[in-house]
């Protein structure tokens, strides 16, 4: 009993050091970049946005729990009704990656800015933390709440109150991870459909629509008519319809659009050539082929899947 209990002091004190750490961090990130830049004038408070998001409001929660944390030993009562104001860190999560992007974007174009960060990240109270790793921070920080309520919860006895409020309270934090994941792995999805988009020509329907995801994409060769000859074209996968086209020239990054098949009237046949399967359609038919067998079985599970 001793042990368990000397156990969950540990988990507690490894949460308050590593909750005492993260405000730091966000201190740092908010006195040494965010407040600067506000007052600078050589950045707009659009980009500013875009770059740090709500860090402040992030800040605060954080601070909310570091102080209930020195106060109390129950942890429980420590996030009592602070996991609703989690919901802070889904637009930072979600908007992470293009985040980054703005980030080394305004670096490369603005030698001011880049200027002003190589001297904020060569402050001594920075450690040799540099701005990404100090940005990432709230996107690591939900998760690890997580794995160490687990391991409280797990030496917890289970027949005990606080095993049930513990529990309680892991599923809550639990089921925020989950949406915050849901939101990064969307908004990365729907940034892979707008790439896409842009990288064919204008002759392709509008691939952007509610519900839409990206599955999968690569080459396969397809028979082309009047000569029954395989030739290899680029395929897009997506939940609703499959997307295919062909480069525009050798040396180009631009795709022509050759054709778009809905999937709601499609089904997947294998051929008597193992390397080659046959994509039946309402009103026509794809002969698809691929030199590697493991890679066309790929393709005919994944479009099998997205009819299915």
């Amino acid at each position: 009993m001793e042990d368990k209990v000397c156990q969950k002091k540990k988990v507690y004190d490894e949460l308050l050091a590593s909750e005492q750490s993260y405000a730091d961090h966000l201190d740092l990130l908010i006195r040494n970049f965010v407040d600067p830049l506000l007052r600078g004038g050589f950045v707009s408070s659009h980009e500013i946005s875009c770059v740090f998001g709500d860090i402040k409001s992030i800040r605060v929660i954080s601070r909310l729990i570091l102080d209930r944390l020195q106060c109390s030993s129950d942890i429980v009562h420590v996030f009592d009704g602070l996991v609703p104001f989690f919901k802070f860190y889904l637009p930072y999560a979600r908007n992470y990656p293009s985040s980054q992007q703005r980030l080394e974007w305004l670096r490369s174009k603005n030698s001011k800015f880049n200027e002003f960060c190589c001297q904020r990240e060569c402050l001594p109270e920075l450690k040799g933390l540099k701005l990404p790793a100090l940005l990432i921070t709230p996107i690591q920080r939900i998760p690890r709440y997580g794995l160490l309520l687990e391991s409280y919860c797990k030496l917890t006895d289970e027949q005990s109150g606080e095993r049930r409020n513990v529990e309680n309270l892991l599923q809550q934090i639990d089921d925020m991870i989950k949406l915050i994941e849901q939101q990064v792995e969307d908004h990365e999805n729907s940034t892979k459909v707008i790439a896409i988009q842009k990288g064919l020509d204008k002759l392709t329907p509008n691939l952007v629509s509610p519900g839409r995801r990206f599955l999968k994409e690569g080459t396969l060769s397809k028979m082309c008519r009047p000569n029954n000859v395989f030739h290899v074209r680029m395929f897009w996968l997506f939940t609703d319809m499959l997307v295919y086209g062909k480069r525009k020239s050798r040396n180009s990054s631009k795709y022509s659009c050759s054709g778009v098949i809905p999937l709601n009237h499609c089904c997947v046949k294998k051929s008597l050539n193992k390397n080659v399967f046959r994509l039946v359609c309402k009103d026509k038919v794809l002969f698809l082929s691929s030199e590697h067998y493991a890679d066309l079985s790929e393709w005919m599970d994944a479009i099998d899947g997205a009819i299915q």
